[in-house]
This record gives C-alpha cells, structure tokens and sequence, in this order.
C-alpha cells in the first residue's frame, strides 16, 4: 500500500465514524482524538520522506539539464568553429541526456502533484484534529452546564421543600393556636356557666329564705 492509500485509510478510520455521531462520547472522542493525532504524525513523517525523495529527484532533474546546457554551450562552439564530427559528437552525447531530462521532468511533474496531494491531505487531517478537540470543548462545557443546571435544579428543590416545611410549619401553627383558642373560649364558658350556677343558687337560697320568713310572720 502506498503512502496516499495508507493515509487516505487513516483519515477514513479515524474521522468519518466519529462525525456521523451527532452526539459522541467522551470516550469515543478521546479515542478519535488519540488516533487523529497519530495519524497526523504518521502523515506528517511520510510527508517528510517523500518532500526528501522529491528534492533528491528534482535536484537529478536540474543536474540533468545543466548537462545539456553544459552540451549545448560546446555544439555551439564546435559549430562555430565548422568543426563537424565534434559536433556530431555533442549531438550524440546530448540525445541520451535529454531522454534522461524528459523522464526526470515527468517524474519530477508526477511527484509534485503527489506531494500537493499529500499536503492537502495533511492539512485536513490537522483540520479535523482541531475539529475533534473543539468537539471535545463542546462536551466538556455541556457537562459542565448540566452539572450547573443540575445545581440549580437542587437549589430550587432544597427551597421548595423548606417553602413546604415553612408553608406546614405556619399551618401546624395555626391549628395550635385555634386548638388553644377554642380550649380558652371553652374555659371561658364553663367559667361563666359555674358563676351563673351559683348566682341561682344564690338566688334560689334567697327565695328559700324570704318564703321561710314570710311563713313565720
């Protein structure tokens, strides 16, 4: 497997799965987040063999074609100078090197194309580790706001139960203090219920009394 299917695998694995999941975990990110950023290392370490190798092809390209120059320069001389069998020399030595220079250039072209490739292909595996850790930013600050509304939630619950403890509290009070009322009002009746008793007691000895004497005189 070469280097652009082996990261194109690795940029597949890593990142399509995570982000059809609307919703990961934490430990699903983490894990995308472990193998994106290896992933990039592995690509960014293929992307420096091969910028190495393209440099050492480019570097044979150029060295090549200095050659015909170098060729070049001399047919001219040799033509100046009338001088034909150098110059059928020169012009022989010349056709192999600018079949060597035409095969480098392609080569050189192919390879260029590839090391753009690989870059863009790096740059959008960086993207998508940046991608993963905002991500995980995400999930850290939603935790960290449930954790917050969760707080609140028990808040109110704590109040609302000591609103119910108080609204019972005021309640039982109340009940007391009728209870207590309705027992003064009951003692004040029995109260006044006993003095009236004895006042007809009174009254009635009083009666007794008159009629006694009345009978006596």
């Amino acid at each position: 497997m070469n280097i652009k299917d082996r990261l194109k695998n690795v940029f597949k694995e890593t990142f399509l799965d995570l982000f059809h999941d609307e919703a990961p975990s934490k430990d699903t990110i983490d894990s995308a987040l472990a193998q994106a950023r290896s992933g990039v290392e592995e690509a960014t370490d293929a992307l420096a063999a091969f910028t190495v190798a393209h440099l050492h092809l480019t570097e044979e390209h150029q060295h090549a074609a200095g050659q015909i120059e170098a060729v070049g320069q001399q047919l001219e001389t040799a033509l100046a100078a009338n001088d034909d069998d150098l110059a059928r020399a020169l012009i022989r030595k010349r056709q192999p090197l600018q079949k060597e220079a035409a095969v480098l250039g392609e080569r050189v072209e192919t390879s260029n194309k590839r090391l753009l490739e690989l870059k863009g292909r790096v740059a959008a595996m960086k993207a998508q580790v940046l991608e993963i850790e905002r991500k995980k930013l995400e999930l850290q600050l939603r935790d960290r706001a449930a954790d917050a509304i969760d707080q609140v939630n028990l808040s109110e619950t704590t109040i609302g139960q000591a609103r119910d403890f108080a609204t019972s509290a005021d309640a039982e009070e109340a009940t007391l203090q009728k209870e207590a009322g309705n027992e003064i009002a009951e003692a004040e009746r029995d109260s006044v219920d006993s003095r009236l008793d004895k006042l007809i007691e009174e009254d009635e000895i009083e009666q007794e009394l008159s009629r006694l004497k009345q009978q006596r005189n």
